[in-house]
């Protein structure tokens, strides 16, 4: 796997459109927000938001799986998913959806999720680097929102997908995850300062 291909391509897809004012100036250092894997059943969900979580957690995000709140979320930004998270103490959501899975998965699935500006340098990126080889097992659209109850605000948003092959599901999962990992901590900082956030502190041990 190569991680840093999918930072240089995941950093250009952010749209950071969101004013300081959206979040309120308090002392909390940390966005609260849940991930949402749009899985084809609960199980698969459940597994990949849990194994997401525990990898963010360890890098200090306040992060909690969706599942445990709304065990329904189709559609994900609906009022009632909002209201729910929201009166749970949720700031954000970060939506992780599957445009393509299996053998036959072509990263040109994303083409149906972005606009044909961004296609277009998407699809200059993988000739670059892969030679037009567009297969894959996986494509996901990876979403940010800052929720409000009247509508929700896309902040960020990118196209990650498997250059490995992989055997089993865990492991898709797995390398997934690691991804979106990967590709959230090379915004973080940009992130938090286009969401009026303050730096993040660190705290060197002794």
């Amino acid at each position: 796997m190569r991680p840093h291909f999918f930072s240089r391509f995941m950093l250009s897809l952010c749209f950071l459109t969101v004013s300081s004012s959206v979040l309120s100036q308090d002392a909390n250092q940390y966005l609260r927000f849940t991930v949402m894997a749009m899985a084809p059943d609960l199980e698969t969900r459940a597994v990949f938001e849990d194994e997401l979580v525990r990898v963010l957690r360890e890098d200090d995000y306040d992060v909690v799986a969706s599942y445990t709140l709304v065990p329904e979320i189709s559609p994900a930004v609906s009022l009632e998913v909002r209201q729910a998270l929201i009166e749970a103490g949720i700031q954000a959501a970060l939506v992780l959806r599957p445009l393509a899975t299996g053998n036959d998965a072509s990263i040109t699935a994303a083409q149906e999720a972005l606009s044909q500006q961004t296609y277009t340098s998407l699809a200059a990126f993988i000739n670059d680097y892969r030679g037009h080889n567009f297969e894959s097992q996986a494509i996901v659209h990876v979403l940010g929102f800052l929720l409000d109850p009247q509508q929700s605000r896309l902040f960020w948003q990118g196209v990650i997908w498997l250059d490995d092959t992989v055997e089993t599901q865990e492991q898709a999962i797995e390398k997934l995850v690691e991804l979106v990992q990967f590709n959230l901590n090379q915004s973080r900082t940009v992130l938090r300062h286009q969401l009026g956030l303050p730096p993040l502190i660190i705290m060197q041990e002794e």
